[in-house]
């Protein structure tokens, strides 16, 4: 099909731009030939809408953009006790949005075939042998040889979601302990969902506590900023909370697609970031599965001037392993506060940090293994 003549054409568009469509265009912009791209952005400016944190193992494009390193982190659980760990080398980093957005912007600003179209959407994708056209919200057209789509799913049927409301509060009275991570503090578990805190202290006064439920298919919790402040009153400093900012989010666990980053020559959109199955399955992680994909993807562009097929975000065994996971906190929601426990007590935190990642080694896989309870998890693994 010939591109119309007043149709832009481009060699990659991207559909979404989110983390994993920035962290791939960063890294094509770099090559010493990078392709002409167009990024559809329906925001006009930045904004702060969540964070991004992650174990730091190695460099990424967006390490000027961290905020905060913190070397010490907690799990609390009122019935099997509390997990205290830390790692001197391997860092719990933060980025928030708006900050990796506006770091991604400069480095694309510096390649001149990149072109950002803000204020509008994809709302269409049309596949043709050789090109892809995209169908803008402004009534615009594009064409393009490869569209990466990292919009959310239509039908998302994923078994879990980590559901999330986050409040940055203030106090001038509060004196926290800003070297300490409180990953999980376990509130409930059970059909309705496990639900936690989650609390990184930004200075002495200054904390992102998030109310965060896992909760199956179906399952809508509700949240309000009354018990969010709570919390913080009970557990961090008495009174004079201020709430400076508010984010929120649904991250799917367990959304697998059926052809994940298959690219063939017939097809010319290519699935990218959630709908490819990029989020950890198991815990909720993206950053560090996402910065690894694109890498391999901006590698097979210089070397193949295209995209190129690639596995699977995670090997067989570990997809397997969060597969049998997921079914075991299915049949034993009020259990997981106990496996998350058990992984940070007894796992060291350099292996247990690889497995977080989705970068273990063989004996890391064995040793989180040993120290969940056997029934539950080859009840599942049998299923």
């Amino acid at each position: 099909m010939k591109i119309p003549a007043n149709v832009a054409a481009y060699d990659i568009a991207f559909a979404g731009t989110g983390l994993a469509a920035l962290s791939l265009a960063v890294r094509l912009a770099a090559l010493p030939h990078p392709p002409r791209m167009v990024l559809v952005d329906p925001r006009r400016e930045p904004v702060r809408d969540r964070t991004w944190c992650h174990w730091q193992l190695h460099e990424t494009p967006f390490d000027s953009a961290i905020t905060h390193r913190w070397h010490h982190w907690t799990v609390r659980n009122s019935t099997a006790g509390t997990a205290a760990r830390a790692a001197a080398r391997t860092p719990y980093v933060r980025i928030p949005a708006d900050q990796l957005h506006r770091l991604a912007r400069e480095k694309l600003g510096a390649c001149p075939g990149v072109e950002f179209i803000r204020g509008t959407s994809v709302t269409s994708i049309e596949n043709h042998p050789d090109h892809a056209v995209l169908q803008l919200s402004d009534g615009r057209r594009l064409a393009s040889d490869w569209v990466f789509d990292s919009r959310p799913p239509e039908h998302d049927q994923a078994p879990w979601h980590q559901i999330f409301r986050g409040l940055e509060l203030h106090s001038p009275a509060a004196r926290l302990e800003t070297g300490t991570v409180t990953l999980m503090d376990f509130q409930s578990a059970g059909p309705d969902g496990i639900r936690f805190f989650y609390v990184l202290p930004l200075d002495p006064h200054t904390a992102l506590v998030e109310d965060t439920w896992l909760a199956p298919t179906g399952k809508v919790p509700a949240f309000s900023d009354e018990q969010i402040l709570s919390y913080a009153a009970t557990h961090l400093s008495p009174s004079g909370w201020q709430i400076r900012h508010r984010e929120e989010g649904n991250l799917p666990m367990g959304l697998i697609s059926r052809a994940p980053l298959a690219v063939k020559l017939e097809n010319r959109i290519i699935l990218w970031g959630t709908p490819a199955g990029a989020i950890r399955p198991s815990s909720g992680y993206a950053f560090s599965r996402l910065q690894r994909a694109s890498a391999r993807m901006a590698q097979a562009w210089r070397e193949h001037g295209r995209p190129a097929a690639q596995s699977a975000h995670d090997s067989p065994l570990l997809a397997w392993l969060d597969r049998v996971f997921l079914r075991a906190m299915t049949r034993h929601p009020e259990r997981v506060p106990e496996y998350f426990t058990r992984l940070f007590n007894r796992v060291s935190p350099d292996a247990l940090l690889r497995f977080l990642e989705s970068e273990p080694r063989p004996a890391d896989i064995l040793r989180v293994m040993s120290v969940l309870p056997p029934a539950p998890f080859l009840a599942a693994a049998i299923r």
